[in-house]
Formats: structure tokens, sequence, C-alpha cells
């Protein structure tokens, strides 16, 4: 039925599960469901156990993604309805139309106004936003990080009591053992589970000292898009957990240094670097665990030369 463009809606090589429907619930479902999580990792990109809270900000890319995607959704559901008013006028008139009757070769439905007046809309946004997709499909999720989450859009399809599915819904949805690729989509953007320090840390202190920053690594697009240099921010982002855990483990030598006995000092070192490194690897994702358990461990060989040292100057 026609020979426009394909729409990325239902194109896997532009985006990853992009399909929209404008009148299903999920969306709003899956996110109230999801109270709790942090605000700022919606989207995990390839660095994501280094770089958790740098999904806020792809994720406000991919919101106006899906924007853009709704918005020719909803261009390409004018032009079917339009092929489907030609349709169930010639079945009416028991004379089914010929696609090529017409002087121009095309179906009749090519010939409304409307039809070409949509289809030239829908080929400009297209083309215009051709790019758009293609850079933020390279950020999709991973699909065994998805797995993750495929617990929460079960859940949905399955309970009992929701609503029951139709046959275009079950298309939408797809199955518990086979979410279709909407489901994906949502899982994309269901932000990963945190407790609410992590929260804290991430959207008071990370992201607030990031944001400062955060124009040197622009890129601009064309279209007035903007993308960021991963490399600058994979180096920032390990450069602010250093600067971090080396500033509060050094607090804790020198608070260790006016306490006496050395195995009081021994113990503060110990323990603090454990809990700072324990609690840095809950904030910055699995990537930053050697991090900490380097700075943990070099801050504990370091207590031992200052507990000796001291050891060695109350004996003189």
């Amino acid at each position: 039925m026609g020979t426009r463009v394909s729409s990325p809606i239902n194109d896997e090589e532009l985006v990853t599960g992009a399909t929209l429907e404008t009148s299903s619930p999920p969306a709003p479902t899956l996110r109230k469901r999801a109270k709790g999580y942090p605000h700022i990792s919606w989207l995990m990109g390839e660095n994501a156990p280094r770089t958790a809270f740098v999904r806020g900000f792809r994720a406000r890319g991919f919101g106006f993604l899906l924007e853009k995607q709704k918005e020719l959704h909803e261009l390409d559901k004018q032009l079917s309805s339009i092929e489907i008013e030609y349709d169930q006028h010639s079945s009416q008139i028991d004379c089914p139309h010929d696609p090529g009757s017409t002087e121009a070769g095309n179906p009749p439905w090519k010939e409304d106004i409307r039809y070409r007046k949509l289809a030239e809309d829908f080929q400009k946004k297209y083309w215009k936003y051709l790019d758009f997709f293609d850079l933020y499909s390279r950020h999709a999720e991973p699909h065994k990080l998805r797995k993750r989450y495929l617990r929460v859009c079960q859940y949905y399809i399955n309970e009992e009591g929701e609503h029951v599915l139709s046959q275009t819904e079950r298309e939408i949805y797809g199955t518990q053992d086979e979410p279709s690729a909407y489901i994906e989509d949502l899982l994309a953007i269901l932000p990963d589970r945190a407790p609410k320090f992590t929260r804290l840390f991430k959207d008071k202190v990370v992201i607030g000292v990031y944001k400062a920053i955060l124009s040197r690594f622009k890129k601009p697009d064309r279209d007035g898009l903007f993308s960021y240099d991963n490399e600058s921010l994979d180096f920032m982002v390990d450069s602010f957990v250093g600067v971090i855990a080396s500033s509060l483990c050094s607090a804790l030598i020198i608070l260790a240094y006016f306490i006496q006995p050395p195995a009081a000092q021994l113990g503060i070192i110990t323990s603090g670097s454990a809990l700072v490194a324990l609690g840095m690897c809950l904030t910055t994702g699995a990537g930053g665990k050697e991090v900490w358990v380097l700075i943990a461990a070099f801050n504990a060989v370091l207590v031992v030369f200052i507990a000796g040292d001291r050891g060695s100057q109350n004996i003189v």
C-alpha cells in the first residue's frame, strides 16, 4: 500500500525497539511502578558500568527522540487512514481499485491532496531526524542489561485484572516469553533500581558538579542537536571518582594522625577506607570497584607505616 519512505518506528536498523502507541497505558504504568528509581539513569550506553549517571544526559536526548518518533507515527497513521478510506470505498462499490489505473500509474490515494501533503511532510521530517535516530540507536541499552527489567514488563503484560489484550495490543506488547520491540523500548528507558543514598549522591553531588563543566564536552551536530564526547566523559568520570576517593581517604588519614593509639589509627583508616570504597562503589557502578578497592588497600598500607612511625616516636 504505497511506496513512501519506511517509518523509523518499524526500522530496527535505526532505533532498537522503536515502536510507539499513543493510546496505550504501559509507559505511565511502568513509570509509576518505577517509583524510587533514580531519575538520571534512564538510558544506559556502552560504557554504562563506569558512567551510570551520564545516562541522565542521554535520557534527555532519548526523550526528544521518542517525541519525534511519536510525531512521525502520527503522520504515518494519518497516511494509513487515507489508504484505508480508499480501500473501504472501493469495496463498498464492489469494484476494487487497480493500483495502476490512475493516469500517473499510482494508487488512487496518492492522487489525494491530503495524502500528498502528509507524505511530503512525513518525508521531510523523516530525513531531518534520520541522523538523530541513528545517533541514539548507538546508545541503546545492551540486550543483556535490558533483561534485568523484563520481569517488570512481564508483570504488566500478564497481570490479572489490568485489562484484556486485544490482538492488536498483543502485536504491540508481545508475550511473556517473547516481548515485542515496544516493550524493549520501555526496558531501555526504565531507570535502574538504586538505594536512596545512591540517588542522593548522583542527583545532588555528581550531577551538580558535572553540570558546571559539561559544556566543555558538547559536540554540536546538525539541526541544533548535540552529542557528547564519550572519551572525555569517561575521563571526567574517572577523574571525579578519583578526586573524591582520595580526598575522603586523605581526610581519614589526617584525622587518624591526631589519635595517639596506633591501633585506633589503623582501625579508623581501614574501616573508613572500606566504608568509603563500599559507598562509592554503590554510587559509581561496578566499574569503579577496582578504583576504590585499590585506594582502600593503599590507605591501609599507609596506616601501617604511620602507626609504625608513631610507635617509634613514642619509644624514643
